[in-house]
């Protein structure tokens, strides 16, 4: 409702012979520009006729005429259309350089983490492999130390089997 409100009172503006002023319209860009962080924007306002023809420009030069500019849509002034305004803008190179480096940065440091975290898992997988290595080996020797002592006592026992006639010691032996 405010809006057809609006574009009644420019309507009635645009009778009465006052047009739009750019300059006011440049200044709320400019602000506009500023608050989303896109100072360094080049931009121009175009104000067209009913005809499409451009009847006043505001704003500042397209400098960089090898850079492509993006375009508002054709906006109608009041509710006849009897007025159009439309808006070209233009990022600077430096700008554009500036965030592409930024974003550059950012991910070489992200691949330096990840090349430094992928070694000290690498580092954490020979460490614990050689640990379990160590602890193979002292388990291997442990099953040695106390095999050495079981084989001796059942040789022994063997020995004493083959060669006693003792039928008590026999039933001892026997029982294993």
């Amino acid at each position: 409702m405010s809006e057809i409100f609006t574009q009644t009172l420019q309507d009635n503006l645009i009778k009465r012979g006052l047009f739009i002023r750019m300059h006011t319209l440049d200044s709320l860009f400019q602000s506009n520009l500023a608050e989303a962080g896109l100072s360094q924007v080049r931009y121009t306002l175009y104000l067209y006729d009913a005809d499409k023809k451009v009847k006043e420009t505001v704003g500042t030069e397209q400098a960089y005429l090898f850079l492509p500019y993006a375009k508002t849509d054709m906006k109608p002034i009041g509710t006849k259309g009897q007025l159009f305004v439309q808006g070209k803008m233009q990022i600077p190179p430096a700008a554009v350089l500036q965030q592409m480096a930024f974003i550059w940065i950012t991910s070489v440091l992200m691949a330096i983490l990840l090349v430094y975290c992928m070694y000290y898992q690498f580092i954490v997988l020979q460490r614990a492999k050689r640990e379990l290595k160590e602890r193979e080996k002292i388990v291997h020797v442990a099953i040695h130390d106390l095999k050495a002592p079981l084989i001796n006592v059942f040789t022994i026992v063997d020995y004493l089997e083959t060669h006693t006639k003792d039928a008590q010691l026999l039933d001892l032996l026997s029982t294993k």
